[in-house]
């Protein structure tokens, strides 16, 4: 991964899902949480991609990830 990467405005869901930590959360279990809504993310067709800022914010529990209605 180079620089440019790592300075994106969006992160891959492995991306994030390193920052998390592997250890943390296994893989399957964050990608679950990506298709019930929990992360915030947005689809490009079948592209998954997480915007940075967002993401640390709702990590350092700053941002609350909408629920979808009953």
């Amino acid at each position: 991964m180079d620089a440019t990467e790592q300075q994106g405005a969006a992160l891959s869901p492995e991306q994030a899902h390193e920052i998390l930590g592997k250890n943390t959360i296994c893989r399957a279990s964050f990608y679950a949480a990506l298709k019930r809504g929990e992360v915030p993310h947005v689809k490009l067709g079948r592209r998954i991609l997480i915007p940075r800022a967002r993401f640390l914010r709702w990590l350092e529990g700053g941002e609350a990830t909408p629920r979808p209605a009953a």
